[in-house]
């Protein structure tokens, strides 16, 4: 589990210093491995990636089909600080009513433009 959270990030950072990272943000997704998926996340945010509106929607599309208890909310609350539209407003509101505190303390920083210090592992 741990080789693949780092595999995902792995694969963001080194596509984002090719400038194809939303390539493979979205190769990522497409596994449907929720593990690789919230490594892939976690490199998002810590990048502070700004998305484009269908990547945004490809992530919140493969985030909200999950339980609102799962942690792979959490790395896109924090993300989100730098994305726009309806949708992600939407998303981090429901996060901020969420059951978990993680979750809902990374969805209000975001709300208010700010990414909080978040340390990986």
């Amino acid at each position: 589990m741990r080789f693949t959270l780092q595999g995902g990030d792995a694969i963001v950072r080194l596509s984002y210093m090719e400038h194809s990272h939303t390539e493979a943000i979205r190769w990522c997704l497409s596994t449907g491995n929720e593990t690789l998926v919230g490594g892939t996340l976690q490199a998002v945010a810590m990048l502070r990636l700004v998305l484009d509106q269908e990547t945004v929607t490809n992530v919140l599309d493969f985030v909200e089909s999950r339980s609102p208890h799962d942690g792979i909310y959490f790395w896109p609350a924090v993300a989100a600080a730098g994305w726009t539209g309806q949708r992600v407003h939407d998303f981090l509101t429901a996060c901020v009513s969420g059951p978990r505190s993680d979750v809902v303390e990374a969805a209000t920083n975001s709300l208010a433009g700010n990414y909080g210090t978040y340390r990986p592992l």
